[in-house]
């Protein structure tokens, strides 16, 4: 499945792409999914996670986009900000 297959299966489970738009939001518009599905190779790797989310992972980050190691990111730990304290410890170090 190619990501613009994979994105129009997304498209298709939501109903629309004005509504996939909606549902990512951060300002997307219907122009960008349309965008992505005819000018782009694949679609930008920071929306591809709200997209598995919003349909239930039916489209996978993977299949939007290929060109990021998915299973790196999917197996890293969550990111946490150090405390102050942690901060000062680590610096004392160096």
């Amino acid at each position: 499945m190619t990501p613009q297959e994979a994105l129009r299966k997304a498209v298709s489970i939501v109903g629309s792409q004005s509504k996939l738009a909606k549902d990512i939001g951060k300002g997307l518009t219907q122009a960008h999914i349309s965008h992505w599905l005819t000018k782009s190779k694949v679609v930008p790797a920071q929306h591809c996670p709200d997209i598995e989310q919003i349909v239930n992972r039916a489209v996978m980050c993977e299949e939007l986009n290929p060109t990021v190691n998915w299973g790196f990111i999917r197996n890293s730990p969550p990111y946490q900000p150090l405390s102050i304290t942690q901060f000062q410890n680590q610096t004392q170090r160096w």
